[in-house]
């Protein structure tokens, strides 16, 4: 299986102390003992270079970037034209932001139905499965496996 990072996992992970924090952590390093376990888009790094550039800086954001990439085993997907008109046409529930429209095209485009994420706003979309970080040891083994 593949499933898709969200950026709230690296995000929480080199973020302040919280509950999230240590699971998103193993998370990301799991990933690495297991390439093509996971993917991310590039929409995904602009969301990380955000958050890190306002709350710590730009060295601490080149940090954070590069250790998310290296997580998903470079594994980050272009985002097309037709992802932003699939994710504007979409019937996705509505408060969904439209970065979190633009990760569910890119899934929906290439055939990904789960989506580790911290985000519960996933929950409502009909047809995606979100791995909640804090349930990791439930499905560890279904997304990290040798085969």
């Amino acid at each position: 299986m593949t499933a898709f990072a969200d950026a709230n996992l690296v995000i929480y992970a080199g973020g302040r102390e919280s509950p999230y924090r240590a699971v998103c952590e193993d998370v990301l390093r799991t990933a690495r003992r297991y390439p093509g376990s996971l993917v991310t888009d590039a929409e995904a790094l602009p969301e990380v270079l955000h958050v890190y550039l306002r709350r710590e800086g730009i060295g601490r954001a080149r940090r954070a970037l590069r250790y998310f990439v290296w997580a998903v085993g470079y594994n980050v997907m272009l985002v097309t034209a037709d992802d932003v008109l699939a994710a504007a046409k979409a019937d996705y529930p509505l408060g969904l932001q439209a970065r979190d429209r633009i990760h569910l095209a890119v899934m929906d485009r290439l055939g990904i139905d789960t989506i580790i994420s911290t985000d519960r706003g996933f929950d409502l979309v009909p047809g995606v499965r979100r791995l909640d970080p804090l349930a990791l040891d439930r499905w560890r083994g279904e997304v990290f496996s040798a085969s």
